[in-house]
């Protein structure tokens, strides 16, 4: 009983890492993922860049695209 509670939890939080990320498409927020790792107990770590207040973030965004070799995508921080 204990394993299916903790695969549903891992699963929910899938699901809530999938829907950030769409709801950040859905908004225009301009982002990049620095990194994304499953953890052993299931939960995900995310490392992201994101804009806050429509305030520009074009160099500092690309500049760190173009340093790290990450591509923009959506993205969702569980810390």
């Amino acid at each position: 009983k204990d394993n299916v509670e903790h695969e549903y939890a891992a699963q929910a939080v899938q699901n809530e890492v999938m829907n950030y990320k769409k709801q950040l498409e859905r908004n225009h927020v301009q982002y990049q993922i620095l990194s994304e790792v499953l953890q052993p107990d299931g939960s995900i770590l995310l490392r992201i860049i994101k804009q806050y207040n429509n305030a520009p973030v074009g160099v500092f965004v690309n500049k760190k695209v173009s340093q790290k070799g990450v591509k923009k995508v959506s993205t969702f921080n569980t810390q």
